[in-house]
């Protein structure tokens, strides 16, 4: 965990000027004691002030920042798939370039404030994500194409 200036495309997501503190969580993930996912979790200061304040393997973030009066009210996510990085690699124990599995997600106030930008990264055979939806509602889910 950190309190550092933010670069200009985090800057960007969290809707923040470049070089506005931000607090950073960088964590491995385990499941059944094995490496499953790599979080970058990262929140202007107004918010991760509470984040600085807490024991992130004590429980969960989220209920923590509700727990502090912060209004999560939605969050976007974009699901992709990355090859492993240098980082990646090395806390998943796996070798560069692996596919992994990865989801960005923007959390917000119910007046639109950015709460957090995340980028998370699972070992495909690990995780999988169910999507529902239901004739005669409008689904939240898009396709984009990729760059």
């Amino acid at each position: 965990m950190a309190r550092e200036p933010a670069e200009k495309s985090l800057a960007a997501s969290l809707r923040i000027s470049e070089g506005d503190p931000v607090v950073s969580v960088f964590r491995l993930r385990l499941m059944d004691e094995a490496p499953a996912m790599v979080e970058r979790l990262n929140y202007p200061l107004e918010f991760g002030r509470h984040v600085l304040a807490f024991d992130t393997d004590s429980g969960s973030i989220y209920q923590e920042l509700i727990d502090q009066g912060v209004d999560i009210n939605r969050a976007s996510r974009t699901i992709d798939a990355v090859g492993a990085n240098d980082d990646d690699a090395a806390l998943l124990e796996v070798p560069v370039g692996t596919p992994l599995l990865r989801v960005r997600r923007r959390a917000f106030t119910t007046g639109g404030d950015v709460i957090e930008s995340s980028d998370d990264r699972y070992l495909p055979w690990k995780a999988s994500f169910t999507m529902n939806s239901t004739r005669g509602n409008p689904s939240s889910m898009s396709l984009i194409s990729g760059d």
